[in-house]
């Protein structure tokens, strides 16, 4: 079983850049918080989710709302969660209402404190669920 598991998804490390979905169906996007330095009083993670056509094409938000029913919000923009150094996050995302290509943007955003920083943070995305198999 673990095999096949091999041979039908694809990982892209990175963030906000333009990734070909073409022939998968699902993904999990993951995230590992680094340590936030300085001295804010919160930090949130908030991440927005694009699609187009084309690579270099305009990227809009997905207006898909199932895309994660538990965590999208209005125009791509997943709901904002609290954070903290060191979490790790996994994100359900549909890619069915996709076009083409989807980028992804995390962004870690501060409240207070002073030089606030999320040093290291790393960011996955696993698509699965291929249309075609072995990828």
């Amino acid at each position: 079983m673990k095999r096949t598991l091999f041979d039908n998804v694809a990982v892209v490390i990175g963030a906000e850049k333009a990734v070909d979905r073409e022939g998968f169906l699902s993904a999990v996007f993951a995230v590992s918080v680094g340590a936030i330095t300085g001295t804010p009083t919160a930090a949130k993670l908030s991440v927005k989710v694009e699609h187009c056509d084309t690579a270099a094409g305009e990227f809009e938000p997905v207006p898909d709302t199932k895309m994660d029913p538990d965590a999208t919000t209005l125009n791509g923009i997943l709901k904002e969660v609290a954070v903290s150094s060191g979490d790790e996050l996994k994100m359900n995302l549909d890619l069915l209402g996709c076009k083409r290509y989807i980028k992804i943007t995390p962004t870690i955003s501060f409240t207070g404190g002073s030089s606030p920083a999320a040093a290291n943070a790393a960011y996955a995305l696993v698509m699965g669920d291929p249309t075609k198999a072995p990828v």
